[in-house]
């Protein structure tokens, strides 16, 4: 008995981290406003490039704030090497005010955001990707015409210290699709705040 529940509890943990997991491809484009240039932004619009990394954040939640330096070094860093990025707000703003589109402004301003940062509250973005977590990157490349992902979760795997990181998850995707090879990492589970819908 005491195998079997050990089994069942193994089974729903595994469900509930799995579903994140699910490959995803054939991502349909979609076209939000980038609070920064106030400009409507397509995903498609990043088709010829090697890669390109979207990454669901929060202006309020605390792992998104630990992040922020490291995502604006990943950008610095691999921009160069043909992969874009973008970040995503898709916390309503009707249960937080710092997740507002004046407070995104604000936030791009403040730190100095060096890529896109656009506004999802009507959960476009989110429903494609199932995303759950702020934050959480998704790593999609070119297809036979299309948008596939080949990997999301975790940026790397320490949120609180970036000099004490083992494993950077992303940067490993994200070096082997530079030089052509398929990502030896497809998910990692991210670690980081609920984003806020309801």
């Amino acid at each position: 008995m005491n195998f079997l529940r050990v089994s069942i509890l193994s089974f729903f943990i595994s469900a509930t981290f799995s579903s994140s997991a699910q490959k995803i491809e054939d991502i349909p484009d979609f076209t939000l406003k980038d609070v920064i240039s106030g400009k409507n932004i397509s995903l498609y619009s990043y088709k010829d490039k090697k890669a390109t990394v979207v990454i669901f954040t929060s202006n309020h939640c605390p792992y998104s704030r630990l992040y922020e330096q490291r995502i604006k070094d990943l950008v610095s860093e691999y921009e160069s090497s043909g992969v874009g990025f973008i970040m995503i707000n898709s916390n309503n703003s009707a249960l937080s005010k710092d997740e507002s589109i004046t407070k995104m402004i604000m936030k791009a301003k403040e730190s100095d955001f060096n890529l896109p940062y656009l506004a999802d509250k009507e959960l476009i973005a989110k429903n494609i990707f199932h995303a759950e977590k702020t934050p959480e990157a998704f790593v999609i490349t070119e297809v036979k015409g299309g948008l596939s992902m080949v990997y999301s979760g975790a940026i790397d795997d320490n949120p609180q210290s970036p000099n004490e990181v083992k494993d950077n998850y992303l940067k490993l995707a994200l070096d082997n699709i530079i030089v052509g090879k398929a990502s030896p990492v497809t998910f990692e589970r991210p670690t980081g705040c609920r984003i806020k819908t309801e």
